[in-house]
């Protein structure tokens, strides 16, 4: 399937730090206990491994909406080295793997190559004071980061053997870490 991901481990967690009143650390009553307590951290962790790649070619048949398969060059492997992939000058396929079918004639390549993209890692972190007025009215204040580690996960290549020219190449990658603030007014 397209989007098998055969490893996905998703880890969620929101932890009240026992500070402030009625806690075990720092248990004080009045305007120290409305700051020092109500905290609260939270995340949300995931981590896949990449997804198939499908490789196509286009203008050779005038059915499925003029997309074919390439036929597989046997014996070359159609996955490059990516040890140390810098997109900027490395090729995650290979082109010499493929050929372009004959007119009007099916390619032998498989629909999903035994090729995967990129896996991906995230980190979601937060951190929020909820202070309390009365028992049904509060502040609530948040501060939240996304991909908190600023990773880059590179996206696939393009996968279309007729365009020899970008074929293989990796021309997008993850966006980079967000943060951001919010107070609310809860009653």
């Amino acid at each position: 399937a397209q989007f098998d991901a055969p490893s996905r481990l998703v880890v969620a967690f929101n932890y009240e730090l026992p500070i402030g009143p009625g806690k075990p650390v720092a248990d004080v009553k009045g305007a120290a206990g409305k700051i020092l307590g109500g905290w609260q951290i939270n995340g949300i962790m995931s981590y896949q491994s990449g997804t198939p790649i499908g490789v196509d070619v286009s203008n050779t048949l005038p059915l499925f909406n003029s997309r074919n398969l390439p036929n597989m060059v046997p014996g070359v492997n159609p996955k490059l080295d990516t040890g140390n992939f810098d997109p900027a000058k490395d090729l995650f396929l290979n082109i010499g793997a493929f050929q372009i079918p004959a007119p009007f004639t099916l390619g032998n390549a498989p629909s999903l190559l035994n090729v995967r993209v990129f896996p991906s890692y995230n980190e979601d972190f937060g951190i929020m004071k909820r202070t309390y007025i009365r028992e049904q009215m509060n502040f609530e204040f948040r501060f939240e980061m996304f991909n908190a580690f600023n990773r880059h996960i590179f996206g696939g290549p393009a996968a279309t053997v007729t365009d020899s020219f970008n074929f293989g190449k990796v021309s997008s990658a993850s966006g980079g870490r967000r943060g951001q603030f919010a107070l609310k007014f809860n009653f």
